[in-house]
């Protein structure tokens, strides 16, 4: 059995988040329970383990505490060998129809057969259809003194409001470092297992808040009765990359940023974890928010703003590292920096004025005459791509993978795959090194930019990932597709 399984919480001391054990004492304690719940939160935090909690607690026939059943009465016992009618798992993404519900409230009438309480929970409640609501609100308004509703969804948003004022909601937020470890201590116990506090932490940080994903962890890292030793000197070892990484990124060492997002790559560490880390470590910064100056602040909250649009662009094939180093090149040749010595080398750095360009206004793009064609342009590119290494490392990839559409006047029209990369290349110094590149190779007084963001070249990019299949290349392939 996986461990997962065996180790699911059986009565609320057991749950492994404190403020919904607090809730849940508070909720369970009167000699009556609310008549409907409503578990909210995300994947892996025990909505369904609550569920059950609650089912097999008050039909318990002598608890022992509030939130534990005995174990030993006849209820417990059928509960125990799985032969319970009366409580009824209803998963709502395949039974989502008004025709389900109504065959569900058709039932609700008829008295328990074994418990005292009929209990009906419905899983992923968020997935049912409008008129399965409202089907379900008549119940749910006037219900049988016999009946227990426990529904639960991870997007309590889509959940008509009518609904969530008829019950008893009980929000699950990701759990802490501290809430995961002591889940682990029950698990490590339960399978005899000699680990440390640290191993536990390493496991918890990489669970990314969910209890289901930490013991998945430590069941594929144990090895009898201990944890295998590589494997946990390789999450030491990206544990430790991620806190320089951090380091470097409050000291807006780009360079330095970036080189580590490499190794943490080679180390197969999951960027959707490596994002999350990087978010727990920001948040534990700004909570104490008053120690920064605005500028300082300013920084942070673009890093935030960027590691956010970062991590919606997972559901694209060739997303994972190549979103974050897009961001990191956004921070880059930023103005505010909350590290001193950057200020300080800033101080020592002369900045040539603004060339002209073309971007200013559009009746002053009217008034130019085009003395060159796409075509032209295009014979360019690629030594303008070339060119622009002595800007930025990653300017050349994207200027690569860019789609040149059009050329309106003197007006060059161009498009990205991601909105990241269209924020690169529009940053005043880069924008202006192009412009003025482009008006030297076509031979041009003027030249102006325009970069817009079509995802359909998301699809061709990727396309181009599948075409190359050599290992050597894989690096150069993901820089190519981002930068």
């Amino acid at each position: 059995m996986n461990w997962y399984l065996k180790y699911r919480p059986k009565n609320i001391k057991e749950l492994g988040l404190t403020s919904v054990r607090q809730t849940l004492t508070k909720l369970l304690a009167g000699p009556e329970f609310p008549h409907a719940f409503l578990l909210a939160g995300p994947r892996g935090l025990g909505k369904t383990s609550t569920a059950r909690i609650i089912a097999q607690y008050v039909n318990c026939q002598a608890p022992q505490e509030v939130g534990v059943p005995c174990g030993q009465c006849s209820s417990c016992q059928l509960f125990k060998q799985k032969t319970v009618v009366d409580v009824v798992e209803m998963d709502a993404a395949s039974n989502r129809s008004v025709d389900d519900i109504r065959q569900l409230r058709s039932a609700v009438g008829l008295a328990p057969s074994q418990l005292k309480y009929k209990v009906y929970i419905i899983d992923e409640a968020h997935m049912l259809t409008r008129e399965a609501f409202n089907a379900l609100l008549k119940t749910l308004e006037e219900p049988p003194s016999h009946v227990i509703f426990i529904l639960a969804t991870t997007e309590i948003q889509k959940v008509p409001e009518t609904i969530k004022s008829r019950c008893q909601i009980i929000e699950y937020h990701l759990a802490t470092i501290e809430e995961l470890v002591q889940t682990l201590k029950r698990v490590a116990k339960g399978e005899k297992l000699e680990v440390t506090d640290k191993d536990l932490k390493l496991i918890a940080a990489r669970a990314r808040g969910s209890f289901r994903d930490a013991i998945k962890i430590i069941e594929r890292l144990a090895e009898k009765n201990k944890l295998n030793s590589q494997l946990l000197n390789q999450l030491a070892q990206a544990d430790n990359l991620i806190d320089q990484l951090f380091t470097a990124l409050r000291e807006r060492d780009i360079p330095q940023s970036v080189r580590l997002l490499d190794k943490l790559n080679e180390t197969s560490y999951p960027a959707r974890d490596l994002i999350y880390q990087l978010e727990q470590q920001l948040n534990h910064l700004l909570s104490n928010y008053q120690q920064f100056s605005p500028k300082e602040l300013s920084y942070y909250q673009q890093l935030v703003r960027l590691l956010l649009e970062a991590s919606t662009n997972f559901s694209e094939p060739i997303s994972t590292y190549l979103s974050l180093k897009a961001a990191f090149l956004n921070l880059d040749e930023g103005k505010q920096s909350p590290n001193p010595r950057s200020e300080e080398s800033k101080k020592e750095t002369k900045i040539s004025p603004p060339t002209k360009s073309l971007s200013k206004s559009k009746e002053e793009k009217k008034k130019i005459n085009s003395h060159f064609t796409l075509q032209e342009v295009k014979k360019v590119w690629s030594e303008l791509a070339k060119s622009s290494l002595e800007l930025n490392h990653g300017l050349k990839n994207i200027l690569e993978v860019a789609a040149l559409t059009k050329v309106d006047g003197n007006i060059i029209h161009l498009s990205v795959a991601y909105s990241l990369q269209r924020d690169l290349l529009e940053k005043n110094n880069i924008r202006q090194w192009l412009e003025k590149k482009l008006g030297q190779l076509l031979k041009q007084e003027q030249v102006g930019l325009i970069v817009d963001v079509d995802t359909s070249l998301r699809k061709k990019q990727a396309e181009a990932v599948s075409k190359s299949q050599t290992a050597a290349s894989r690096d150069s392939r993901l820089d190519i597709l981002m930068f």
